[in-house]
């Protein structure tokens, strides 16, 4: 499996020179923002946002959304409007406007008032151009998945996809690579919009629980896809590493930054491992893991207002002698607190 791995990722490195550039261009910019939100810069946030959605086509609905917060706190509010009228054609409700710091747009009666005048036709427009029925297959591919292998009760209209998965176990799987296929190689929010469930919008899409899945049962059928989609922009690096960490030769190292341990923060005292994992991160169009330890502990520590960020963080209940020992060496405890969730 490895060697299958490393000859993909040599033709991905070598596309990713011609066909990578706008993705690797986005995702300096969007580092960038994310930054300065650490920082509560929120105005050079947006200028870095407003380049960032220049360099490509189709934004990602995260970027999306912590830019329209970024404009809120900005006092910008038409701008957020604007912002908050692209997530609904990927899908997200006006219940958005019930949680932080969205609900202060309601303040603005005369703006408010217009947007929900238009909102009828912004849902009809996310409608039209993303695929229903695909979305509708994959939330029912879903639900299969988590009856056979979570115990979830299931629901009438899975009980085909059950009966097919008890033929070929790796069923799920083949049909996933077949709607892929049947809609450019990836299935993109240009496609099938972002889930929004209880006034949040998911930072991975509908079909995670799939990949998960498969990857955990160490199938490489859907590898080549997700490799293509990060190549050509349809998947956000973020979620790439999220798929595979545990898939790429060295690793990335999103499990080596912030460590909680008994409610006790720690960030490494030395990025030693960052010489192991840099060339890795870069290729696939990461921030280090410096930056990534910035952002995670804002998220987990400061971030009032709901900032959507990808972060690195592992948590430990208990560690034997051994590791207790390599974390005190090798890792600094904070004073900070996490915030209550």
């Amino acid at each position: 499996m490895r060697g299958f791995l490393t000859i993909i990722t040599f033709l991905v490195l070598i596309s990713n020179q011609l066909f990578g550039q706008d993705i690797q261009k986005y995702q300096y910019f969007i580092n960038k923002a994310e930054l300065e939100i650490t920082e509560l810069n929120f105005g050079k946030a947006l200028a870095f946002y407003d380049s960032a959605f220049f360099s490509i086509k189709f934004p990602f609905s995260v970027d999306i959304y912590n830019k329209s917060i970024c404009s809120i706190k900005q006092g910008e509010y038409a701008e957020s409007f604007l912002s908050i009228k692209q997530l609904i054609k990927l899908g997200v409700d006006s219940s958005l406007f019930n949680k932080r710091p969205f609900n202060l747009l309601k303040l603005q009666k005369g703006m408010f008032a217009n947007f929900m005048k238009d909102y009828p036709d912004l849902v009809n427009e996310y409608k039209a151009t993303k695929k229903q029925s695909v979305i509708k297959e994959l939330n029912d591919m879903v639900e299969a998945d988590l009856f056979l292998y979570c115990a979830k009760p299931a629901k009438p209209q899975i009980f085909g996809y059950i009966e097919f998965i008890k033929i070929n176990k790796n069923y799920l799987d083949y049909k996933l690579i077949d709607l892929f296929n049947e809609n450019g190689g990836y299935l993109d929010e240009s496609n099938i919009g972002v889930p929004f469930k209880d006034s949040k919008m998911a930072t991975v899409p509908i079909f995670f629980p799939l990949i998960a899945r498969s990857f955990n049962n160490n199938d490489t059928t859907l590898t080549f896809n997700i490799y293509i989609a990060l190549k050509n922009g349809m998947i956000k690096p973020e979620v790439f590493e999220i798929f595979m960490e545990d898939r790429i030769e060295g690793g990335l190292g999103r499990g080596n930054g912030v460590i909680v341990y008994k409610n006790k923060i720690y960030i490494p005292k030395i990025y030693s491992k960052e010489k192991m994992y840099v060339k890795n991160r870069s290729n696939y169009f990461l921030c280090s893991l410096q930056d990534q330890v910035r952002k995670t502990l804002f998220s987990e520590c400061k971030d009032k207002d709901g900032f959507l960020f990808y972060t690195g963080i592992s948590r430990y209940s208990s560690m034997n002698e051994l590791a207790e020992k390599f974390l005190n060496l090798q890792y600094f405890k904070t004073s900070l607190k996490l915030k209550q969730k």
